[in-house]
């Protein structure tokens, strides 16, 4: 399932929203998307969601449903991006589902991993895996960070853009800006810790001499995060 939701999450879900920009900008123009009613729900919904989503995502002990609502709520920040039709959101938003897709195919093939050659399926089964899988922890690590919009990676570079376009918008698009700071304080928040704890669990941490060791999944796991 978490294989599936690499591809899914990382490609398609952009590869939807790209379609839907190119349609957009074609049929409408900018120009006509830019103070209309559409624009105020598509905005008001986008933020709805990147902030529910970060919420829930703080919430679930399972890691693969936390990694989802986290892909949910990166879909949503580009889609406000998108909807702010403007020149620097935009590049945001070319940015989001680039560095995005990368990190979330990255996270997601990371859980696999735990998955598969562990069993560690919760957030709470995570401590002291960075012992047992130090490389998998790694490359997961690298793409919790760029989800969480911490500099100096390209997730980052994403976030200031769109909260650069944001701020020149309107009241509600600049309020936003402060919504998309909120989801990526709650996705680290979501992310960082978990990977603090897998490679320092602590003086009472036992070690798990159940891990099947391999690398086959250490292959793609190193290329996304060298992109």
């Amino acid at each position: 399932q978490t294989g599936a939701a690499a591809v899914w999450y990382g490609g398609l879900t952009g590869a939807g929203l790209l379609g839907i920009l190119r349609c957009t900008g074609w049929l409408l123009g900018a120009g006509t998307l830019r103070g209309s009613r559409v624009q105020t729900v598509v905005l008001a919904l986008a933020l709805l969601t990147v902030l529910c989503s970060g919420i829930a995502a703080l919430r679930e002990p399972m890691l693969a449903r936390r990694l989802s609502w986290v892909a949910c709520g990166q879909g949503a920040a580009a889609v406000f991006g998108a909807a702010m039709a403007a020149r620097g959101a935009f590049a945001g938003t070319i940015l989001t589902l680039l560095f995005g897709g990368l990190a979330e195919a990255l996270v997601f093939l990371g859980a696999d991993a735990f998955r598969a050659k562990a069993g560690k399926a919760a957030v709470r089964q995570l401590d002291g895996i960075g012992r047992q899988m130090p490389l998998t922890l790694f490359c997961f690590a690298m793409g919790a960070l760029v989800l969480a919009g911490l500099p100096p990676l390209g997730g980052f570079s994403a976030l200031w853009l769109l909260a650069g376009g944001a701020l020149g918008g309107s009241a509600l698009e600049q309020a936003g800006a402060g919504v998309l700071l909120a989801g990526a304080l709650c996705r680290a928040g979501a992310l960082i810790p978990p990977v603090a704890r897998g490679f320092f669990p602590g003086a009472a941490y036992e070690p798990d001499t159940r891990v099947h060791r391999g690398w086959c999944l250490a292959i793609p796991l190193v290329l996304l995060t060298g992109g």
